[in-house]
């Protein structure tokens, strides 16, 4: 696990100091090594080494490298798999034609190497690295078929002068781009990549209304700074040198819009493709730890991990703990450690805590976020790093593949009803009724929603008591710039309407986001997070899988990876309702917070950010503290885009 940057100018304008200077900015992506590759003409290139570069290697001095290239790549290197030079990147094929970076893990690469090796490829190291170099060699971009993993990757093809940006097929591992004024610069980040390209930063319209109204992030190609693009998940983009032309490949895409066979995948085959999957992902050298909550899916992950490793050897989990009774998880996370024979590691953050981190958090995700929980995801990843775990495996993407949440109940109900199961609605919405958490205002008004043709989705919302455009966002500036103050519309899924809003979890606005939120939190530490619930044989059934087998007629979430987990996860475990996760208490912390975020919603920074009106925002705040509104995430998405936009130096002209 790493991090690269790099820049193709034709006019040969770039300078290896200032490439080091922005590749610093990804330092905490690899710790263990840097490298560097430059070449003045764009046909032959050198390796040459920085002031970090492993002792053991003997390479050029970056200062030795010419003043002006044409193409320059530089890399940090997080040593997982085969922690020795042999790993030093970037790393060109046998040949010399191909040169890469590659920022991930191919789980299953040593499946692969067999067949190279018949078809005469050698190797020198146990890195996946050389095993993607060599299978790029000999199949092209069809390679991408054969391997399970992530990554986010580049790779230069001297020989035909492209230059291919890929990305893993669920978008785990993060890929961006920009237009420089003679070429393109890249990079795992977005803020060394503003560095390198000379781009200041300017607020994309779009982006920032969708996350302002809605929360999402992480959506598509575009970010929500202007002209940095995101390379989409399961995409392949190649760039010709000569004309600096772009080709965008899917090499992957969610599966087809119908159900299973025999109704999709049984118990017993997902019990048998889950624990193989969390077995692949151990494959390291180096400690791999859990981050554990408690619920069913990170417990799930624990208990594969002992069942990988028999009953001998040690295994790390780490755990968050609010200090809310009611989002407490730490006798869930004792019981699931206890059940696994782990030692677990507990760390309890608090409202101050954030307080005086919040403006680092903001950096480092790059992007403003969902909530304060990702606060509580960033300590957990730093308190691997305290035990030296460089390697932790999580429970993300289960939720938007098995039903999990429990705002899902309501597409459910609507597809029982758009069905005229009568019997069975009225039995499904009396179970979910009594779920903690669950009302029945709520469950109705969701299910309304999935129902509603998009045309009529403003009215319901006026109906509910809400507007796609409060008081706190200005709809003026928005519609001026040309962005369309709507929902996104929902693909249907042949399943029914719970497919259809999985489907779009899934692609759109929770994964995307998700996946970004731990990825910089763990790497900010040097931690590579892995996600075993993300392995295309899981993803590929679990797409087909009907509705009833995702939440059942009593409105049990998971109902299908329940039943496949009897037997490896405690009962109790898998008996819960109700759904925590790493909350945080976020109401309580930004009330202890009010000097907080008076302070940012009156600041200077507030003013200079268009398309937000923080006055109107901080008057609702004031109604939240006086228990006059609800509480929802509105106030926490403003405080987060003022923060951004000062963190950045942001403008919105």
């Amino acid at each position: 696990m790493c991090g690269f940057l790099g820049a193709f100018d034709r006019n040969g304008n770039i300078a290896p100091e200032h490439l080091s200077r922005a590749l610093a900015g990804l330092r905490h992506r690899g710790p263990d090594d840097e490298g560097y590759l430059f070449s003045a003409d764009g046909h032959e290139a050198l390796s040459y080494r920085g002031a970090e570069t492993h002792r053991d290697l003997d390479l050029p001095s970056l200062r030795s490298a010419p003043s002006g290239c044409r193409l320059g790549l530089g890399f940090r290197r997080l040593a997982i798999q085969d922690t020795s030079v042999a790993g030093h990147q970037p790393m060109a094929s046998k040949n010399g034609r191909y040169w890469l970076a590659f920022n991930g893990e191919l789980y299953n690469h040593w499946r692969v190497r067999p067949e190279l090796e018949r078809l005469g490829h050698a190797f020198t190291s146990d890195c996946d690295t050389e095993t993607l170099l060599a299978a790029w060699s000999e199949w092209g971009p069809d390679c991408l078929d054969r391997f399970e993993g992530m990554w986010g990757f580049v790779l230069w093809d001297r020989e035909a002068r492209t230059l291919h940006l890929v990305r893993d097929r669920f978008g785990i591992k993060p890929l961006y781009w920009t237009k420089i004024p003679e070429g393109i610069a890249f990079g795992s980040e977005i803020a060394p990549t503003l560095t390198l390209a000379e781009r200041s930063a300017r607020a994309r319209p779009g982006p920032l209304f969708r996350y302002l109204r809605f929360g999402w992030t992480d959506d598509g190609t575009e970010t929500l700074f202007d002209g940095i693009e995101r390379v989409e998940a399961g995409t392949h983009l190649q760039v010709a040198l000569e004309d600096l032309s772009m080709t965008v490949t899917r090499y992957w895409s969610y599966p087809g819009n119908d159900v299973g066979p025999a109704g999709g995948i049984s118990a017993e085959e997902l019990q048998e493709r889950f624990l193989a999957s969390v077995d692949d992902h151990l494959l390291a050298s180096v400690p791999v730890g859990v981050a554990l909550s408690g619920g069913i899916d990170s417990s799930a992950v624990i208990a594969g991990v002992r069942r990988a490793r028999g009953e001998e050897g040690q295994i790390d989990a780490f755990g968050h703990v609010a200090d809310d009774p009611l989002l407490g998880e730490e006798a869930w996370i004792d019981q699931a450690s206890a059940a696994s024979g782990a030692r677990v590691h507990k760390v309890r953050p608090t409202a101050e805590a954030l307080g005086q981190d919040l403006e680092a958090l903001v950096r480092l995700q790059g992007e403003p976020f969902g909530s304060t929980s990702i606060y509580a995801q960033h300590r957990v990843y730093g308190l691997a790093r305290e035990h030296d775990i460089p390697v932790v495996l999580s429970g993300q993407g289960a939720d938007e593949l098995l039903g999990g949440y429990l705002s899902y109940l309501g597409p459910r109900l609507a597809t029982l009803l758009s069905r005229g199961e009568w019997k069975r609605a009225s039995r499904f919405q009396h179970a979910a009724r009594q779920l903690p958490s669950v009302d029945a205002r709520g469950l109705w008004l969701r299910a309304g929603a999935a129902v509603l043709p998009p045309s009529l989705a403003p009215m319901a919302r006026r109906l509910a008591g809400e507007s796609l455009t409060p008081p706190w966002i200005d709809a003026d500036w928005f519609r001026d710039r040309g962005v369309p103050l709507t929902e996104r519309p929902i693909e249907k899924d042949a399943r029914g309407h719970l497919g259809s809003r999985l489907r779009q979890a899934f692609l759109e606005t929770s994964l995307p986001a998700l996946l970004r939120y731990e990825d910089r939190n763990s790497m900010a530490r040097s931690v590579e997070s892995r996600v075993p619930f993300l392995q295309r044989p899981l993803v590929e059934a679990l797409a087909h899988a009907p509705e009833s087998a995702l939440i059942d007629d009593e409105a049990t979430t998971k109902a299908l990876f329940r039943r496949a987990m009897r037997g490896v996860v405690p009962d109790p475990i898998l008996d819960r309702r109700d759904k925590v996760g790493f909350a945080t208490p976020e109401a309580t912390w930004l009330r202890q917070l009010a000097p907080t975020v008076e302070k940012w919603l009156t600041s200077d920074a507030a003013d200079r950010v268009e398309g937000l009106r923080a006055g109107p925002l901080l008057l609702e705040w004031e109604r939240i503290r006086a228990g006059r509104a609800a509480f929802d995430f509105r106030v926490w998405r403003g405080i987060n885009v003022v923060a951004w936009a000062d963190a950045f130096d942001v403008s919105f002209d």
